[in-house]
């Protein structure tokens, strides 16, 4: 009995964490991969959210991949424009599931998230965020979705 209850609080602060995690999450969007394939040639356009004042925060890229995935490292290039011109360019290595690792078999995707990149948005002005990878080959397979998670950084 005693070892359930441990096991129950272990959940439940488990669960907190992860919740506290997100309670800064001012924006995420993805976008699903035709045939699990990720174009490198074609990139991936977002808008993000127009806000009211100005905000500090952190972007963080998400590929999702099957647990077939065979690669150790992507280079995701993130370039993001406000009004039409660049005020972020730059190449995240992300580090990917191991092809040795062992998944369970009832999970189907893995997450893999970049670092996080800071980021400063105006008042009033539209952001858009473009995403592409720069891998040699191309498209890459076992790719369902890619996107973005955007945290305001807390005050």
């Amino acid at each position: 009995m005693i070892r359930h209850i441990r096991i129950l609080a272990l959940i439940l602060c488990m669960a907190g964490a992860l919740a506290g995690c997100r309670g800064n999450l001012l924006h995420s969007a993805y976008q699903a991969m035709p045939d699990a394939q990720w174009d490198g040639q074609e990139p991936l356009l977002f808008s993000l959210p127009v806000v009211d004042e100005p905000c500090e925060g952190s972007l963080t890229v998400n590929v999702r991949t099957r647990n077939r995935f065979a690669y150790k490292q992507v280079v995701v290039h993130v370039e993001v424009y406000c009004d039409e011109k660049c005020v972020e360019d730059r190449l995240l290595t992300m580090t990917m599931h191991h092809p040795d690792q062992e998944l369970m078999p009832d999970l189907l995707y893995e997450d893999n998230y970049s670092d996080p990149v800071p980021l400063r948005l105006e008042p009033g002005k539209q952001y858009r965020l473009r995403l592409s990878h720069r891998m040699r080959l191309n498209p890459l397979d076992h790719v369902a979705f890619v996107g973005y998670d955007l945290q305001e950084d807390e005050r």
